[in-house]
Formats: C-alpha cells, sequence, structure tokens
C-alpha cells in the first residue's frame, strides 16, 4: 500500500543494496536475487510451526553460484550483539554447503566489529569488506573473512542466465530458508 512518510534510512538502505545489486550482476555476470525476489518466491501458504517462529530469514541479496553462493547483506547501522548472534546462528544452520555470509559496511570500523564477533562466535564463512572499499574497487572489492588472511573476491564467470531461472542452489537456499 501507499505509505504517508517513508524513514530516510530505510530509503538510503533499498537504494543501496539496488546499485550494489546492479553493479555485482553487471560486474560479476553471476545472477543476483533481490530481496524482494525471494520474498516472492517463498511459499506463504505454509503455516508457522509455532508462534515463535518468525517466518524466513531473507538477505538484502543472494548471489547464485553453484560452488560458493553467497548470502549479502549491506549494514547502514549497528545491531546489538545479541541480534548478530541469533542472526549468525540462524545462517549457521540454513546457508548451503560453501555458502558464505558477505556483509557491506557503511563505515569500514563497522567491517572490524562484524569481523571481531563473527571470529567470537566461530564462524568461518563471514566476510565483510566497506561500502567505501567497494565503491573505490567494485568489482575487484576484496572481502575480509574471520579467518586469518582469509579473503574473497567475486570474480566474473558465466554469463547471467535469464531472469527468471534460478538454479538448485538458491531453490534449496528458498526451501530451507522458511
Amino acid at each position: 500500500g501507499i505509505r504517508p512518510a517513508m524513514p530516510e534510512l530505510f530509503l538510503e538502505h533499498e537504494l543501496t543494496v539496488a546499485a550494489v545489486g546492479l553493479i555485482l550482476e553487471e560486474s560479476s555476470g553471476k545472477r543476483i536475487l533481490s530481496h524482494r525476489e525471494l520474498y516472492a518466491a517463498h511459499n506463504w501458504r505454509e503455516r508457522r510451526r509455532s508462534r515463535l517462529d518468525k517466518g524466513p530469514l531473507l538477505p538484502d541479496m543472494w548471489i547464485v553460484d553453484k560452488e560458493r553462493p553467497c548470502a549479502v547483506e549491506v549494514e547502514l547501522c549497528q545491531k546489538s550483539g545479541r541480534r548478530y548472534e541469533n542472526l549468525w546462528e540462524e545462517y549457521r544452520r540454513k546457508l548451503p554447503r560453501g555458502g558464505v555470509l558477505l556483509y557491506l559496511t557503511g563505515w569500514p570500523r563497522l567491517k572490524y566489529t562484524l569481523l571481531a564477533q563473527g571470529r567470537r562466535q566461530r564462524l568461518p564463512n563471514l566476510y565483510a569488506a566497506s561500502l567505501q572499499d567497494f565503491r573505490a574497487a567494485r568489482e575487484h572489492c576484496t572481502f575480509e573473512g574471520t579467518v586469518l588472511n582469509a579473503t574473497l573476491q567475486i570474480v566474473r564467470t558465466a554469463p547471467i542466465p535469464p531472469a527468471p531461472v534460478m538454479d538448485k542452489c538458491a531453490d534449496k537456499f528458498l526451501v530451507q530458508f522458511h
């Protein structure tokens, strides 16, 4: 529906996610699924198991890749440590084999905060980069990992498949994330 007003930070987040998704899709050659596409593909007719079940866990973006699928979160403001702990525990359970969790942060210090907390939680598949680094390097941006000297770069592969096609990995992600 129509909203009377939209918080400025929400709008900034949505525009940033869209811009990052467009750059990643054009530069990497990989299919990028937006939060909205993941949300639309979810089977909402399934009932929740309990009142505590809050529904699916959907990242801001999903990078479709058979070897290394990626959930991408754009973090413009910091959450509480407890909230990250709960969120990452869910990601730990639901990411497919070989999957990684990427964070793009609104400021460089937040990147280091997330990496430190990821190390404390022993989350080896967490990588982070600042939006400042991403803007400067685009597709050559290097994400730092929680494991010592671990880095990740999203590299160009084959051309992007047509929009309606999702691979098995994305389908598995959608099934697991509800």
